[in-house]
Parts: structure tokens; C-alpha cells; sequence
């Protein structure tokens, strides 16, 4: 799957894969895009994503069929 680590300080090192499933992969990505990016983890900034659910609910209750831009 193209994600491998060394293990072992002494050549050769056996490589192991840790990233076997999909998911695996998908979560592998995010954690790669984040440090080129130098930002948190989506899947781990709950607190960004909860506030910005609390803001469009606040939206929706005051603008109605607005805030879905209808």
C-alpha cells in the first residue's frame, strides 16, 4: 500500500507495512496533507468543526431557506 516504516536500528531493518485498509489510507492522507500544510488534523480539530456547526444553525434560524442560499 505504499506506507512502510524501518524497524530495527541494525541493516538490514525489516520493513513493515502499517497501512493495510482503506481507511487506513484515507487517514494516512490527512495526516500527510496536515503536515505539508503545518495545520491540525481535520478528523481532530472538533472544536473548529462544532462552532462552525453551531454558526450555520444559528444562520438557518435566523435567515430561514437564506442561509442554504435559495
Amino acid at each position: 500500500c505504499g506506507r512502510t516504516g524501518r524497524v530495527g536500528s541494525k541493516t538490514p531493518g525489516r520493513v513493515i507495512n502499517f497501512i493495510s485498509r482503506p481507511l487506513e489510507i484515507a487517514l494516512a492522507m490527512k495526516i500527510e496533507r496536515a503536515a505539508r500544510r503545518g495545520r491540525a488534523l481535520p478528523l481532530f480539530d472538533i472544536h473548529e468543526q462544532n462552532r462552525e456547526k453551531e454558526m450555520q444553525a444559528e444562520l438557518k434560524q435566523l435567515l430561514g431557506p437564506l442561509a442554504d442560499g435559495e
